[in-house]
């Protein structure tokens, strides 16, 4: 037989799933202390928002959205952090893949965002919202 199968081959679906967000919360973490030093992970309602890493402090509410989620989850994730920012900043991690559309929204939403995009590398880069006018152009 050719090539090797290693040893994920063996595994069922939800035990590939399992390793699978085990990696994307040691990359949510790594990026979170990059970000914002100092935040600890949260554990949410998972009916409320699994689709992304939380992190706080009492002045800082940090969502990290790992690769693995699809686009479709940006907007009730924003929508969790947005009702429960309290009086914290509000801070988002996304992958490339993901912040355009989300960068579309956070244009015509008052509530001050930071926000920050990562590539393969890992590597959290700073953001700039589009403002008002330049997303209504887009459309």
């Amino acid at each position: 037989m050719s090539g090797d199968l290693g040893p994920e081959w063996f595994f069922s679906p939800a035990q590939r799933t399992a390793a699978a967000r085990e990696a994307g919360m040691s990359i949510a973490r790594n990026l979170a202390s990059r970000v914002a030093p100092g935040v600890i992970a949260v554990r949410p309602d998972p009916v409320r928002s699994d689709f992304a890493s939380w992190f706080c402090d009492d002045s800082r509410l940090l969502a990290v959205v790992v690769a693995l989620e699809t686009v479709d989850m940006t907007e009730p994730i924003l929508a969790f952090a947005l009702a429960h920012r309290h009086n914290r900043d509000l801070m988002l991690v996304l992958p490339e893949t993901q912040v355009g559309v989300m960068l579309e929204r956070l244009s015509w939403i008052d509530t001050p965002v930071r926000v920050f995009t990562y590539g393969v590398d890992h590597e959290p880069r700073p953001v700039i919202i589009p403002s008002r006018l330049d997303s209504s152009i887009r459309a």
